[in-house]
């Protein structure tokens, strides 16, 4: 098995809504699935510096990274070990963009908090991925 890829996960919230992208279909892992945007953490690099870096670049938005809110641990097809950090963040400045060309997300959006949640409890495996 390869060593553990640490990821970061960003839950911002803005106007009561959450922040979610969709997955690219294009045949890697969890193709079309729902998410909330990260990335992965370059070589010593600070969780929360990495993230904040990340939503930067893949979406064009300013985010402070705050307090942890899942540490998650899954190991794929018995060969890829992923370490998930997930954290409450903060919402600074910035209007999302680059989402075609730097991610090939389709255009990411903030979904209100009740069918958030409602969402995430009934649905979770049909294709909500935290």
């Amino acid at each position: 098995m390869e060593q553990p890829i640490l990821v970061t996960a960003a839950i911002i919230k803005k106007n009561n809504k959450y922040l979610i992208t969709q997955r690219p279909n294009d045949g890697r892992h969890k193709g079309s699935f729902w998410e909330f945007p990260g990335g992965k953490l370059k070589v010593g690099e600070n969780p929360r510096a990495a993230l904040e870096r990340e939503i930067l670049e893949e979406l064009g938005i300013k985010i402070k990274a705050g307090e942890i809110f899942e540490i998650s641990s899954h190991i794929y097809d018995k060969i890829k070990h992923i370490i998930l950090l997930g954290f409450y963040c903060e919402y600074i400045s910035g209007d999302i963009q680059n989402y075609t060309r730097a991610t090939n997300y389709t255009k990411p959006f903030f979904l209100l908090i009740k069918t958030f949640l409602y969402y995430y409890k009934v649905n979770f495996d049909n294709g909500l991925v935290v």
